[in-house]
């Protein structure tokens, strides 16, 4: 398999009942053979198991068992006081990363050049977040509605974002401002906003 996160050539071809799926690969590591048969746990937050080289043996042969899930954190890496781990874990092979409240704001800049695709954070737990910018293949953020902010007052919303999500509570007014802000980022239509009076 290729050490991915997920991908677009994971077919589903089934799924168990339990939100797992069965995909067929149709773009397997060097090692791999097309249409290889895999299995993504909905549990897991990224990267998936081999079961089989075929959909075909899959069906003929049935294995028994699943074969070991690989590690996880070369994929993903959750920082936070609670997972114990810091940005010091990122390694270059790591796609996916979640920043979560720990003893000191984690220092953005000290992934400078990494290859994160997906970065998961509030704006109250990351210092120097204007470095986001030297993420080269950022393709997803998520942020809340201050981090956002912060981004594009100083145009710093990174041009190879694919997708942006938002995290934590705020007020309307500032999330559509944020939102419109960042439709408008990538040339799209903004949200309108109708008000309408209401007599109690």
């Amino acid at each position: 398999m290729q050490q991915l996160a997920a991908s677009p050539a994971w077919f589903v071809v089934g799924e168990d009942g339990g939100g797992n799926l069965y995909v067929v690969d149709l773009a397997p590591g060097p090692q791999g053979t097309f249409v290889q048969v895999l299995f993504v746990d909905h549990e897991m937050s990224a990267g998936a198991r081999w079961l089989a080289p075929s959909l075909t043996e899959l069906l003929t042969e049935r294995p028994a068992t699943l074969a070991k899930l690989g590690p996880e954190g070369g994929l993903l890496v959750r920082v936070g006081s609670r997972s114990g781990k810091t940005l010091a874990d990122v390694q270059p092979t790591t796609e996916v990363l979640y920043i979560r409240a720990g003893a000191v704001p984690s220092d953005l800049s000290a992934l400078a050049g990494h290859r994160l695709r997906t970065l998961v954070t509030e704006s109250a737990v990351v210092a120097n977040l204007s470095a986001i910018t030297e993420l080269p293949a950022l393709e997803y953020l998520q942020l809340d509605v201050t981090g956002w902010q912060q981004l594009l007052r100083a145009g710093q919303v990174p041009s190879t974002l694919l997708a942006a999500g938002l995290s934590g509570r705020a007020g309307w007014t500032d999330t559509v401002e944020v939102v419109n802000g960042l439709l408008a980022a990538w040339k799209q239509e903004p949200i309108q906003v109708i008000d309408v009076p209401v007599q109690l």
